[in-house]
């Protein structure tokens, strides 16, 4: 297989307007991510942060090594680099990032890893106005909310915003010279 590169998130950092607009028409890239083009698309992408069920998550029945290897190798083109993003690799619902992580370099070695990242405050804002569309009818106040999210990091979105916790995991799997850093307010 030729280069692939994982973009792993974070949430609210400009994510889908790259995965709609940007990565899908890049020269010499061919894009497997975020929307996916079909069910096994989103199936395969996903069953990387697939929780573990088992005492080993390469037995997991969600987490099928082999057919995953399997659908990105068939799916690769030619001489083009592959780029998946998918932000759920770092997100709150994915349980356990370093798992995570660990699937993405069992499968790729040599895979190259991107972050796009936003300040944290801007970031929570956002976040929470959105949620706050998604639910207007169980509406609940600003320092309600983060008072809740941060009483339970590691299933809201308290816990994503540890940018150096989880890089730091993907440094020490992929080594620094394989992850690149990228600013939502550089980005504009």
């Amino acid at each position: 297989m030729t280069d692939i590169i994982f973009h792993v998130g974070f949430v609210k950092t400009a994510t889908s307007t790259l995965q709609k607009a940007v990565f899908p028409h890049l020269p010499g890239i061919h894009y497997l991510g975020q929307p996916c083009p079909d069910l096994t698309s989103y199936e395969m992408i996903h069953a990387i942060c697939d929780p573990v069920s088992s005492a080993s998550w390469r037995e997991n029945a969600a987490w099928d090594y082999e057919r995953t290897k399997e659908f990105f190798a068939e799916n690769a083109k030619g001489n083009m680099t592959t780029l998946v993003s998918y932000e759920g690799y770092t997100s709150h619902k994915t349980k356990d990032k370093t798992q995570t992580a660990e699937r993405i370099k069992s499968l790729f070695p040599g895979a190259k890893i991107i972050f796009t990242l936003r300040r944290q405050p801007d970031l929570v804002k956002s976040w929470y106005l959105q949620k706050l569309k998604q639910h207007a009818n169980s509406y609940e106040p600003f320092d309600d909310w983060v008072t809740a999210g941060l009483a339970d990091p590691q299933n809201s979105i308290f816990g994503d915003i540890d940018f150096n916790g989880i890089i730091s995991t993907y440094e020490s799997l992929f080594g620094a010279e394989n992850i690149g850093i990228f600013l939502y307010e550089e980005l504009r």
